[in-house]
Formats: C-alpha cells, sequence, structure tokens
C-alpha cells in the first residue's frame, strides 16, 4: 500500500513537471511572436519637399526590420546629419511597427559663395547647395565672407533684436579684423563697429529714417561717439 502510494506521488510530479514544462514553451512562443510583431516595416517622413522627403526614406530604409524597440535617436542622427538643411526633427515610435518622422528645416537667412558654387547660408549655420529651391527662398542677402558663416548667424541675430529691417539688407561685408559692413537695398552703405554693434545697428536706423537728414550713401559707425556721413 505504502509503494503504490509513492508511485503516485511521483506520477502527480512527473505530470507537474511536464506542465510546466509545456506551459514555458508557450509563453516563450508568445513573446517570441510579439518581438517579432515588432519589427519596423513603415517608415514616413515630413517637413521638407516631396523629394527630399522621398530621399531621406530612402536612407533610413535601413532601419527596415529592426525592432523598434531597440532602435536609437542617434542612429536617426547619423543619417540625417548629411542633410544640412535639417534644423531639427522628432521622432515617434508608433507600436507595434512604425515610424513618424518629422523635420523641421532651418531658416535661410543669406547666400554666399564656396569653392565656387553657390550656397544658401541656414540659421543652423550650415551651407545647403543652391540647388531645387523655391526662387522665394532665393532672395536673400549675399554674404561675402571667407566662410564665417558662424559669426553671420551671430549678426543676423543681433540685427533681429533691434528696430532696423533685416530684409531691407542687400549684401553683408566681413573683414578679417572682426566688423562688418551692410549694404541696404537702396544703396547705402553701413560700417559696423567690432564691438557694441547693436547700439551702433540702432543709431543706424534711427539716422536712416530721420527726414531732416540729408541723403547719405555712406555711414560709419565705427567711431562710438561720431557718425561719419558721405554723400559721395
Amino acid at each position: 500500500m505504502m509503494l503504490q502510494l509513492i508511485d503516485n506521488k511521483k506520477n502527480l510530479f512527473f505530470y507537474f513537471f511536464i506542465f510546466l514544462f509545456l506551459s514555458t514553451i508557450k509563453l516563450n512562443s508568445s513573446y517570441l511572436g510579439n518581438l517579432f510583431s515588432l519589427r519596423i516595416s513603415d517608415i514616413s517622413v515630413a517637413g521638407l519637399s516631396e523629394e527630399k522627403n522621398r530621399i531621406i526614406k530612402e536612407k533610413l530604409n535601413i532601419f527596415q526590420n529592426r525592432n523598434i524597440l531597440f532602435l536609437e535617436e542617434d542612429e536617426f542622427k547619423i543619417i540625417l546629419g548629411q542633410f544640412n538643411i535639417i534644423d531639427s526633427f522628432e521622432i515617434k515610435k508608433i507600436y507595434p511597427n512604425k515610424i513618424n518622422l518629422e523635420i523641421k528645416k532651418t531658416n535661410f537667412i543669406g547666400s554666399t559663395y564656396y569653392k565656387n558654387s553657390k550656397y544658401i547660408i541656414g540659421q543652423n549655420k550650415k551651407l545647403i547647395p543652391f540647388d531645387n529651391l523655391k526662387h522665394n527662398e532665393l532672395e536673400l542677402p549675399f554674404v561675402f565672407t571667407s566662410g564665417n558663416y558662424e559669426r553671420f548667424v551671430h549678426l543676423k541675430k543681433i540685427i533681429d533684436e533691434t528696430n532696423f529691417d533685416f530684409h531691407k539688407i542687400e549684401s553683408f561685408y566681413y573683414f578679417q579684423i572682426g566688423r562688418w559692413d551692410l549694404k541696404t537695398k537702396s544703396g547705402q552703405i553701413i560700417k559696423l563697429p567690432v564691438k557694441n554693434i547693436k547700439e551702433a545697428i540702432n543709431r543706424a536706423h534711427i539716422m536712416i529714417n530721420d527726414k531732416k537728414i540729408d541723403k547719405f550713401n555712406l555711414l560709419d559707425m565705427r567711431m562710438q561717439k561720431y557718425i561719419i556721413t558721405s554723400n559721395e
């Protein structure tokens, strides 16, 4: 009788072990199935022109079939960093298998020549090739400089903080000593100092708009206490 009881206990233990084993296999199969369903199958790109969105999407196709959980933002940065027209981007993961990429284009603030080719200067301090851009985006002031694009972006920021209308400027000339000349669309040249630029621009704005002052072609703001004008 005792021997039969022991055998029954062995049988119960055996069946319990088989049950746990089969349950584990089922759980693992379900887990693997869920992981497989998280493989990326759709990537959408928006924010730029239709052509640019298409080109970027083709570049991002390397992420197809990657697990959406393990895809890092830095991997997108490596690819999107190749496109100077991009200011910033936002990635949205739509589970289980879709990526939405929303791109913000940089503002175009000037144009210039670099290595005999014409480029747009972006607010992001990068050069954008002068191709496939709309005509109204090309009506920008021309910047004569030898690579000091960060200085130009900084100058643009200063001008925006003054009463001077940036859109009335036709061109910028940079000098190696660290200062700028501006030429307005009405033909006036404004010589800016190395320091106190904001103050100088505000004073120039007042003079240009003062109807009591005779029209002039040149306005020299390099001396803080004096302003030199010329009608020549």
